[in-house]
């Protein structure tokens, strides 16, 4: 069982005139087998659902709890800091019955990490070779490639195995160029409808070039473009 100590914190900034904005979060430290990690939750909800269902001698602390939890619990803890959605309570027990989250699978998949790499010390960014991944935002990642292409998207909505090929270089030109041309359009929807299409192999030059070609069209009184 491994020993997780939750403090209840709050951020004020202070803005001019007698104004101030607050935020309220979680601090959560979590020990144990030699280690130690430490999460910042922004909402207590996924947590008192690990709490109350798979925690055992809770007791009062300082601003908080102290708590004693298996260590898949703690892995469903680590994924609740980092995810940017809500994460469904039955989701979070399966984390706990299996020990992986799909942020695990996904870097497993991507060629990320090895299939042994511990689980509670995932980096959320990662450079290779040319390529910048930032996961602090799950399943939102950001993709940068040698300063020509910048794209943002849901993990969920991509083949992986294209994800490792980029990492690896190991694309076709044809498919760098789509991409650059992928990162031009006009509106994050279609950017990630098309880089979906693309993973899998069911983008085609002509078709993404119609998208283009859209998407930089101007309107005829007015100087901006039309979003597709």
């Amino acid at each position: 069982m491994w020993k997780l100590s939750v403090k209840f914190d709050v951020k004020v900034s202070a803005f001019w005139p007698y104004r101030y904005k607050e935020k309220r979060y979680l601090t959560v430290t979590a020990t144990g087998e030699g280690e130690k990690v430490k999460f910042v939750l922004d909402s207590p909800n996924g947590l008192s659902h690990l709490v109350n269902r798979y925690g055992r001698n809770l007791r009062a602390a300082d601003f908080g709890y102290e708590v004693e939890v298996p260590k898949n619990a703690v892995i469903a803890t680590y994924y609740l800091s980092v995810i940017s959605k809500p994460v469904p309570e039955e989701e979070l027990d399966r984390i706990v019955e299996t020990g992986t989250t799909k942020l695990h699978s996904f870097c497993r998949n991507a060629g990320l990490i090895p299939e042994d790499h511990p689980p509670l010390q995932l980096p959320l960014q990662f450079k290779k070779g040319k390529c910048y991944i930032n996961m602090r935002r799950f399943p939102s990642i950001r993709l940068d490639v040698d300063g020509a292409i910048s794209l943002t998207f849901d993990v969920s909505n991509v083949n992986p195995e294209f994800i490792r090929r980029l990492l690896k270089e190991n694309i076709t030109n044809l498919e760098f160029e789509m991409l650059k041309g992928i990162s031009l359009l006009k509106t994050q929807k279609t950017k990630e409808k098309c880089f979906d299409m693309l993973s899998r192999g069911k983008l085609t030059p002509k078709a993404l070039a119609k998208k283009l070609v859209r998407s930089a069209k101007p309107l005829k009184h007015k100087e901006e473009w039309l979003p597709i």
